[in-house]
């Protein structure tokens, strides 16, 4: 049912109300239907008749308002959602589904595990790569203020639940094998209360005060996107090439 600019559609028995603004923003199966002849079932009080689940159709109504959406921390969820864009034609909807689930890898590892890996790593790692972790900001503060010696930092995302957000391939042992020579490693966990926030590091030369400006670009070639293992090389490269 439509009066003006306003459209109320049954999605599944659940009733939601929207505006045609909102429904023909993006290409897809709704704005086709609300834009065509194209012929489409009533309910009794005609409404627009979907029938489909409404689980993620908030979600879904979101994304065409606002061109984005947050997504849940749930494998499952997202999956889901990302079926539904696929009915509704929703090309940008499928591919932030998309890149969420290829590119962010999430181990489910608390604080409390995550210390626990500290402790065991010190029979895989020879003592000079332990794993080290920064607690607090004063703590972070006067390992990085003049450094005799090259500092590393990962900042790893702790979410609401606890949990670790981690690159996509990384790993700790080697990345403190491989670099250990040249930087004092740090692991520094942040609170991130939204799933968008992602892993990041920082160095930190000797006899300095402030982190070294990353590279402005991290393309390879034509749309190729650097993974954070590659930026992290191609980083530590520049930093031993120019020494800073």
């Amino acid at each position: 049912m439509a009066s003006g600019n306003i459209v109320k559609l049954n999605i599944g028995g659940t009733v939601f109300q929207t505006t045609k603004s909102t429904l023909t923003r993006f290409d897809g199966m709704l704005k086709v239907m609300i834009e065509t002849e194209i012929p489409v079932e009533k309910d009794e009080s005609g409404c627009i008749f979907i029938d489909r689940s409404p689980k993620h159709f908030d979600g879904i109504l979101n994304f065409l308002r606002d061109g984005q959406v947050t997504l849940p921390d749930s494998e499952k969820e997202i999956l889901e959602i990302q079926k539904e864009a696929q009915f509704y034609q929703l090309n940008g909807l499928m591919e932030l589904c998309k890149m969420y689930l290829l590119d962010v890898c999430i181990f489910e590892i608390t604080i409390i595990n995550f210390r626990k890996l500290e402790h065991s790593a010190e029979k895989k790692i020879p003592p000079k790569h332990n794993l080290r972790i920064i607690e607090t900001d004063k703590e972070m503060l006067e390992i990085i203020t003049y450094p005799k010696k090259a500092v590393l930092i990962f900042h790893l995302p702790v979410r609401y639940d606890g949990t670790i957000t981690y690159p996509l391939g990384f790993d700790g042992n080697t990345v403190s094998m491989k670099y250990g020579s040249i930087f004092d490693i740090y692991y520094k966990p942040y609170n991130s209360p939204t799933s968008i926030n992602e892993p990041f590091f920082k160095i930190h030369g000797v006899n300095s005060i402030r982190a070294r400006p990353q590279l402005n670009s991290y393309i390879m070639g034509a749309g190729e996107t650097l993974t954070f293992m590659k930026k992290l090389e191609l980083e530590i490269l520049y930093f031993r090439n120019t020494g800073k």
